[in-house]
């Protein structure tokens, strides 16, 4: 779906080269323009296709983002479940 495929996209952005990044979940909405609760929606979604994991979850109120870790492709589904 094509939330997902945009929050993906920041993802890869702030990515390093092994896949790790940490864009908080308000730098993403920003970045792509809707609300951190869709963010978060859409970020649940991913992890749960396993297309990514959760390393560290940020901190509400606190300047620690998440960090995230994008799977490599092989291992990602050949399309979302339903």
């Amino acid at each position: 779906p094509d939330g997902e495929r945009l929050v993906l996209f920041v993802l890869f952005r702030h990515a390093d080269a092994n896949g790790k990044a940490w864009p908080g979940q308000t730098r993403i909405a920003n970045a792509i323009g809707c609300h951190q609760t869709t963010v978060s929606r859409r970020l649940k979604r991913l992890g749960g296709w396993g297309v990514l994991e959760v390393v560290r979850r940020g901190h509400k109120g606190s300047r620690k983002a998440g960090e995230f870790r994008i799977k490599p492709s092989a291992e990602w589904p050949s399309r979302p479940p339903d």
